[in-house]
Parts: structure tokens; C-alpha cells; sequence
């Protein structure tokens, strides 16, 4: 017997009258309950051809069953809710809500993300240049304007997020009902935007100052306390939207506090010392770290486009078969980044040397590292797409699962290039 629980699901809520019709099966019980009294407290079961016989009048006791108030509440639900019209209005406004969600994923945070990623490397390139060169005042310089600059912007990037947290996220393209959710999200998370723009500039120094086991530590323990604070504010605590921008938010500090680890141990060669303020050392560190800056960004506008063109052209089963090419790949391109920030400081350390030879060989092997990897992770999706998939399609559906296969095909032939760029 094939058993459905609509008591959360049915009665008009997901644009059809049971859920069920969306997926194509025919189950033999049906239980439902709440949205079909409308408030009134009601209990009902509807039976198939197979059960159809097996309760028999008086024999299905329930608190909340066929009273005639009850009844009567139900007819008259049904007798609204059981219309094309308004099926119809729902399923067009869940297809808004669903819009406005993802809209949600803006590439705002990763903005914020990428100017602490152009400050860091482009700051830290600098750095071990100069350093090498044994220039430790301009070595110390460039941490100085990278870490000044960072906080500057992100103190004004958290004043935006407390006074204009809602024009900014209509101009994201929230309104209505998830105006007031993507609001608290983008005032939650810039408030910390100068934590998040200081930790990818200190990692960013620690790794090039000699010591990338640390940095590597400080952004993986980040990582983690996000996966688990979001766990615990989102569930225990039932904190909603705010929980999870605050789990966002103090990943970073986390970050911060391990990375600092470098400077209290004293392990660290940079200082702070005073600069005048000028305009050319900042686009310098802008110009070295501007690559970093561009892909971070470029990386979440696709995210939003990818969503929401696909959610109109193949619907929210397109969206799920994306999500699942877009986790694949996200865990692929973090190889890339691993050997882009990995040969960095050898570059920048090469380069401050004068060893342009060094330097030239250096980029082969990164360039055939990635050309490999990349090679390998496309013949990889294209000849395992269907295991892969399987990992993420929990309840084998057949149709996410075969586009969600030849989505992953097609998307992974760019490995290559992205490797190499």
C-alpha cells in the first residue's frame, strides 16, 4: 500500500488540491487534517480501490473526525479551495515567492567577499614582493593600506547595511512578502562586512608570510562554524532568516581569530606602521588582487542568472537539477582556487628575486596542474555523471536525475578553460 500525508501539503497549498498530482502517483490512503477545516479542527482519510471496503462506517475513531461543524467547515473550504481559479493564483504566486528567494542569493555577499579577496591578494602579492627585495617599509606599507582600506570599507559597507538595508535590497529585486526576510539578511550580514573583508585580507598575509598551513586551518574552521552554527540557530534556537545570516556573519570572525594566531605567536614578519594616504599604492594592491575581486563576483551573478533562467525555462525541477551541478562544481572549482592562491606567494616571492625563469616555470606547472585537473574532472562528470547525481537525488527521481546527468555533462566541458583562466 502506498500511504500519502497531505495534512501539511493538501488541500490547495502547493497549486494543486493534494500534492500528490504533482508527482504522478496514485496512492491508496490519503490523511488529511488542518487546512481542511480552515481552522476548524478536523481529521479525514481518503481510501482507494484497495482499502476501499475496509473501514466501514463507525469503525475510524478520531478526536477531531465527522462531527457536523466540522463538516460543514470542510464543504465550505472545498467548495473555495477546490477551484481553477484559485489553484491557479496559488501556483503563480508560489512561483513568485520561489523568484523572490532566489533573488535572494545575491551577489551582494560575494562583492563584499571579493573586495577583501582584491585587498588580500593584491595587498599580500605586494608584500612578498617587497619582502623578498628586503624593502620591509613598503613590505609593511602595503599590510598597513590593505588592512586600513579594508576596514574603511567595510565600516561603510555595515553604516549602508543599517541605514539602507531595504532600499538596498529592493534594488536587488526583493519585494512583497520577502522585502522585509531579505532585508534583515543583507543588515545582518553587512553588519559584519568589515569582519569578513579583514579575514580574506589576514589569511590572504599569513599564507604569504610563510605559514599557509594556518591560513588554510583559519578558512576551514570558518567554513565549519558556519555548517554548524546554521544547524543550531536554524533549528534549536529557531532563529529563521536572522539565524542564518548570523551564522554567516560570525564565520568570518572565527577566521579572524585564528589567522591571529600568526600575530600573537609571533611568528608574524608584517607590522603595522603609518602611511601617507595616497592613491597609487591603493590601486597598485586594487590592480594585483582585481582577478580575484572579478571571478568571486562574475562567480555569484551566474549563480542568480543560472537560477532564475532556469526556473522559467524547465521549472522548479530545473532549479534542482542546476543546485546539483552547481554543488558539483563548486567542489571542483575549489581545486582551482587551492592551486591559483596556492602558487601565488611562490610567484610573488619568485618575481620580488628577479628569477623571471623561475617565475616562467612556476606558471607552467600551475597552468598543467589545473589543465590536468580540469581535463580529469570532465571526463569524470561525462563518464560518472550518474553516481555523481545519485549523491544529491536522495529519492531517485528519474526526471532530475536525467537532467541533472546531462546538465552535468554539459556544463563540466568548460573545466578545462576555467582551470586555465
Amino acid at each position: 500500500l502506498v500511504c500519502v500525508d497531505e495534512v501539511q501539503t493538501g488541500i490547495g497549498r502547493t497549486g494543486t488540491l493534494f500534492c500528490y498530482e504533482q508527482y504522478g502517483i496514485e496512492p491508496d490512503i490519503v490523511s488529511m487534517a488542518k487546512g481542511l477545516g480552515g481552522g476548524v479542527p478536523i481529521g479525514a482519510i481518503l481510501c482507494g480501490e484497495k482499502c476501499a471496503d475496509t473501514l466501514q462506517p463507525g469503525q475510524h475513531g478520531s478526536t477531531f473526525g465527522g462531527n457536523l461543524l466540522a463538516c460543514r467547515a470542510a464543504q465550505t473550504v472545498l467548495s473555495v479551495v477546490d477551484q481553477p481559479q484559485f489553484l491557479a493564483s496559488v501556483k503563480e504566486k508560489g512561483e513568485y515567492i520561489r523568484e523572490q528567494l532566489l533573488a535572494m542569493h545575491s551577489p551582494a555577499i560575494r562583492e563584499v567577499r571579493g573586495m577583501g579577496l582584491m585587498l588580500g591578494i593584491g595587498g599580500a602579492s605586494r608584500y612578498a614582493i617587497c619582502r623578498t627585495q628586503g624593502d620591509g617599509v613598503r613590505a609593511d606599507h602595503a599590510f598597513s593600506r590593505a588592512l586600513a582600506c579594508g576596514g574603511a570599507l567595510g565600516g561603510l559597507l555595515a553604516l549602508a547595511g543599517l541605514l539602507w538595508a531595504v532600499p538596498l535590497a529592493r534594488l536587488l529585486g526583493a519585494e512583497g512578502t520577502i522585502l522585509p526576510m531579505c532585508s534583515v539578511y543583507l543588515r545582518t550580514v553587512l553588519f559584519f562586512a568589515p569582519c569578513f573583508l579583514l579575514n580574506h585580507i589576514l589569511t590572504a598575509f599569513v599564507r604569504n608570510d610563510g605559514n599557509p598551513k594556518l591560513a588554510m586551518a583559519a578558512m576551514l574552521l570558518g567554513s565549519l562554524s558556519n555548517i554548524v552554527l546554521d544547524y543550531v540557530f536554524l533549528y534549536p534556537m529557531d532563529m529563521g532568516i536572522f539565524g542564518a545570516a548570523l551564522a554567516t556573519g560570525i564565520a568570518p570572525v572565527v577566521g579572524l581569530c585564528v589567522s591571529s594566531l600568526h600575530i600573537l605567536t609571533r611568528r608574524s614578519h608584517f607590522r603595522l606602521r603609518p602611511f601617507r594616504p595616497a592613491l597609487r599604492p591603493l590601486a597598485d594592491l586594487a590592480g594585483l588582487g582585481s582577478a580575484a575581486f572579478l571571478n568571486e563576483c562574475s562567480s555569484g551573478l551566474v549563480l542568480v542568472v543560472f537560477n532564475l533562467l532556469t526556473l522559467r525555462l524547465a521549472g522548479t525541477l530545473g532549479v534542482a537539477a542546476y543546485g546539483i551541478v552547481a554543488n558539483l562544481a563548486l567542489m571542483a572549482l575549489a581545486l582551482f582556487t587551492g592551486v591559483n592562491q596556492g602558487v601565488q606567494p611562490l610567484v610573488s616571492l619568485a618575481h620580488g628575486r628577479g628569477d623571471a625563469a623561475g617565475v616562467r616555470t612556476l606558471c607552467r606547472m600551475a597552468l598543467g596542474l589545473a589543465l590536468c585537473a580540469g581535463l580529469c574532472m570532465a571526463a569524470l562528470a561525462f563518464f560518472a555523471a550518474g553516481p555523481l547525481v545519485s549523491l544529491f537525488n536522495r529519492d531517485g527521481d528519474p526526471a532530475l536525475q536525467q537532467m541533472a546527468e546531462q546538465g552535468l555533462r554539459l556544463y563540466f566541458l568548460g573545466f578545462p578553460f576555467a582551470g586555465l583562466n
